[in-house]
């Protein structure tokens, strides 16, 4: 057992991999020429008997190979359990990382470093650092720098999907920059979240969100979870995603769905539980980087909800009666020549390039999706009677008569809609639509609250 152990940790290249200094929890990886996989029972069976198949006919006095491995299938369930594999020499393992300012991305024939002022192939000697296997990109890259953005059609589809408007495919290009920086900056810990810009919610899907999360997927390990039925506290929620997964996409998420519960893992790291496996907790800095698509709206309310999330809106170009294959003749990504694959990688990286220089570049949210808002969080009556509220603006009135006319107007009572949620919704919308109010205590009216309205130009054109 022992020369077998040394056999596969020195030929195989078998050996554990300690998650970090500390940690009890390994993974059985395979370590060759600088590459790294996750390991199996099966692989190391699988090596062996490959091994053992090229060996001569007879050897070590008439021992053949159909002996050895009569021998190793006898003794198969002491050789192969995890008591075995405890004694496998720990794995050393210097990986190549993303930093504050260079981000990595390994193909076939070297790996494309993007520094904020320059692209270049590297070959994998050169950088001397061993790269997860399956992180390597299946395709033979070449650099070239003089692409004109017309001639990407993933460009033109992104255009498309922001209404063709230059500060929103612009801001859409830097959250796919962020997306593909491997480093977590603790300075920006936020999700981003792919909407949709109809205020319909009953006609949103079909917009293009999931191409854009394929998109990514071919850059980096990506990880889809099918989110009407996730539960972010459901045991094995997880177990998915792996140490060299990068995106955790959490796609068509339900209406009303607590985002606050996705804090944790977007602020401070992610527990990943699989079966019959111990549990793994992978720290912010190496957990992967967290996004949404929705045709709702995620609520964001207060301060916390905001600094943690990016929305991306989608526009209603494409949808059921317009497809991006009836756009582009053909469909993305399947129907792509080496060439068109070559445009794409090369428009990702500059979009990375993009953000390692100015970041995420900021846009407004529409008016429809602060209108959606306003409808998920306080109900579409509310959002009906803010026009009541603009007839009021300049003028000090009384909470209890707008209270009334609200009730009145909707046809709740006070049981349905309190007044503490009333409150709350015409503080929060204001804020969201960025009219200015005031609110005093009236003692000429026996201390009662009163609000004062103040519309811009804005806010207005808004309602």
């Amino acid at each position: 057992r022992y020369r077998l152990q040394t056999f596969l940790t020195q030929t195989g290249g078998f050996r554990l991999y300690f998650y970090d200094q500390g940690s009890t929890i390994y993974r059985l990886v395979r370590v060759k020429d600088g590459f790294v996989e996750e390991a199996s029972t099966e692989q190391i069976k699988r090596f062996i008997k490959d091994y053992v198949d090229r060996l001569p006919d007879t050897f070590d006095g008439g021992v053949t190979p159909q002996d050895l491995l009569e021998l190793i299938y006898k003794g198969a369930s002491l050789l192969f359990s995890d008591a075995f594999f405890e004694f496998f020499d720990r794995a050393d393992i210097d990986f190549l990382k993303d930093t504050k300012d260079v981000a990595y991305f390994p193909f076939k024939n070297g790996v494309v470093t993007v520094g904020r002022e320059r692209l270049e192939l590297k070959s994998y000697g050169e950088l001397g650092k061993c790269v997860w296997k399956s992180q390597v990109i299946d395709h033979q890259i070449y650099i070239n720098e003089n692409i004109e953005l017309k001639d990407i059609e993933f460009f033109r589809f992104v255009e498309l999907i922001c209404n063709l408007e230059a500060e929103r495919y612009i801001y859409g290009l830097s959250l796919i920059g962020y997306l593909l920086h491997k480093y977590k900056d603790p300075s920006r810990p936020f999700a981003v979240i792919l909407a949709e810009e109809t205020e319909n919610e009953a006609k949103g899907g079909g917009t293009g969100k999931g191409i854009f999360v394929k998109a990514l997927g071919y850059l980096l390990n990506l990880v889809r979870v099918d989110g009407k039925n996730f539960k972010v506290d459901k045991n094995f929620a997880f177990q998915r995603v792996d140490l060299d997964t990068r995106i955790l996409a959490i796609e068509d998420t339900r209406r009303n769905v607590d985002f606050e519960g996705f804090y944790s893992i977007i602020t401070e790291g992610i527990t990943v539980e699989k079966k019959n496996k111990d549990e793994l907790f992978i720290p912010y800095k190496d957990s992967p980087k967290v996004m949404f698509t929705t045709n709702y709206t995620i609520p964001n309310m207060g301060n916390h909800a905001k600094r943690r999330q990016k929305v991306f809106e989608f526009s209603p170009y494409f949808g059921v009666e317009k497809t991006p294959e009836d756009e582009f003749g053909h469909k993305l990504f399947d129907d792509w020549d080496k060439d068109e694959w070559n445009r794409f990688f090369n428009l990702m990286f500059n979009s990375v390039q993009g953000y390692l220089e100015f970041g995420v570049q900021e846009v407004e949210s529409s008016d429809k999706l602060k209108r959606k808002q306003i409808k998920v969080q306080f109900g579409e009556e509310f959002l009906e009677f803010l026009a009541v509220i603009k007839e009021e603006s300049g003028v000090w009135v009384s909470l209890e008569s707008l209270y009334s006319q609200f009730l009145e107007m909707s046809g709740f009572d006070k049981k349905d809609y309190s007044l503490k949620r009333f409150v709350r919704a015409i503080e929060e919308s204001c804020t969201i639509l960025e009219i200015a109010y005031q609110n005093r205590r009236d003692k000429g009216q026996k201390n009662k609250k009163a609000y004062k309205f103040s519309y811009n130009e804005k806010s207005i054109n808004e309602f």
